[in-house]
């Protein structure tokens, strides 16, 4: 079995992270969660959540708006064939 939580050009199914966050604390330009170089990288700057997936041929980019405030449940979904999806409290946003 291949691990793909580092290098998303082993994640040949796909690879789900999910959960509950609230950003309150975070100030404009922080990276709040990252699975490395060619991974999976999130970040927060001025009311917006931006998801980038990385591999070593392609870039997927995708941004949503955020109430930093609350919390909310944030999904963010990568396939090789069909990129990457952000999701907050079940509203989609596709790269």
């Amino acid at each position: 079995m291949k691990i793909c939580s580092l290098l998303t050009e082993k994640c040949v199914h796909g690879l789900l992270i999910r959960g509950w966050f609230n950003i309150e604390q975070l100030k404009n330009n922080a990276g709040f969660m990252s699975t490395g170089v060619n991974g999976i990288d999130l970040e927060y700057n001025g009311g917006q959540l931006r998801a980038v997936a990385d591999t070593q041929y392609r870039r997927w980019e995708t941004t949503a708006e955020i109430n930093e405030r609350d919390w909310q449940f944030l999904e963010v979904s990568y396939h090789p064939k069909s990129g990457l999806s952000l999701y907050v409290d079940e509203v989609s946003y596709f790269s």
